[in-house]
């Protein structure tokens, strides 16, 4: 076998275990998003009980509350993105970046796209019950579960308000409760983000 032969079957296999490495990757995550999605659906329907059963199971699937926050990340980061329908700009596709954009306007394309705006607020709240589930254990300095779950808590109730303002195309509204989820997060990010 040459020298040039053997560089490109070992090209060739590189390529191969990254190829393989990716696909794994991308399956978990996938597979974790699809339960999110499936929570967010449960969430939407609005039955208390059975969303707390299904934000339990689904809660199984993440080792820890950094793999619950990632999927906030846009779509191609790995994050759930805003709705089924992916944005044209990949880099604020996701729902942190949309939250962060809607609490300041919310523009008229935006609010026409009521179906994502419906399902990212499904996803929000879906995401708020598995914060709740995995809450952590009271760690000092403020950081108790009580804290954790109550910043969760205003979470949820502001991505009612948003999927009520997104039905109702009322901008404004949306912009509002945009802006409480946002405030929810940042209140929690300085407190238990280190």
């Amino acid at each position: 076998m040459t020298m040039q032969v053997r560089m490109w079957l070992t090209a060739l296999s590189f390529a191969a275990v990254v190829g393989l490495t990716a696909s794994a990757s991308a399956l978990g995550e996938g597979k974790e998003i699809a339960a999110v999605k499936k929570l967010g659906e449960v969430y939407k329907k609005g039955k208390a009980e059975d969303t707390k059963k299904a934000a339990i199971e689904t809660a199984k699937m993440f080792d820890e509350i950094p793999d619950v926050m990632a999927l906030f990340r846009p779509r191609n980061k790995h994050g759930m993105g805003w709705g089924s329908t992916a944005g044209k700009n990949p880099a604020t596709d996701g729902l942190e970046k949309k939250i962060q954009e809607f609490a300041k306007t919310v523009p008229a394309t935006a609010v026409a796209d009521v179906d994502n705006n419906l399902e990212a607020a499904s996803w929000i709240g879906a995401l708020a019950e598995l914060m709740i589930v995995k809450a952590p254990k009271d760690a000092g300095a403020g950081k108790t579960k009580k804290a954790w779950i109550g910043y969760a808590e205003e979470m949820r109730e502001a991505s009612n308000a948003f999927a009520k303002a997104a039905a109702a195309k009322k901008g404004p509204d949306m912009a509002k409760a945009a802006s409480k989820i946002n405030s929810a997060c940042l209140a929690c990010h300085g407190k238990f983000k280190e």
